[in-house]
């Protein structure tokens, strides 16, 4: 009886620590999820961590790949096999904005290796590609 009084005291001091502690990605780890989205070309998960005002361009360039298949066949054996790497991410004061500096190598159609600043913002609370990806 003692042990089921503390559980039932504990569960709701869980809940509402789990509900206060966010589920939210750093801005590095949304650039890591969109590279292996657009690898494979996952629009669903392009699209959820996209910013909403850059959905819209995804879509037609969907369309796009979807009307012609060797376009999206070419483009998928470019960037397949494609490095990237964090190099560093720069977090605005106000907490708004980000940028995530990545450095691509193994790319196809490419000499060496290059470094590429991709800009976020944050969307209700989350962060967000501020460009399309393809």
């Amino acid at each position: 009886m003692k042990n089921l009084t503390k559980l039932m005291l504990l569960v709701p001091a869980y809940l509402m620590i789990s509900s206060c502690v966010t589920n939210t990605k750093t801005p590095a780890e949304v650039v890591k999820t969109m590279i292996v989205a657009t690898q494979k070309l996952d629009y669903a998960t392009m699209k959820k961590h996209l910013a909403s005002e850059r959905i819209a361009r995804l879509e037609e360039r969907e369309k796009e790949m979807n009307e012609n298949p060797y376009d999206a066949a070419d483009f998928i054996l470019q960037i397949k096999d494609a490095k990237v790497e964090i190099v560093s991410e720069d977090i605005s004061e106000d907490e708004n904005s980000a940028t995530v500096t990545i450095k691509v190598s193994q790319l196809k159609k490419a000499d060496g290796s290059f470094e590429k600043d991709i800009k976020l913002i944050k969307e209700n609370g989350e962060w967000k590609f501020d460009a399309t990806p393809l």
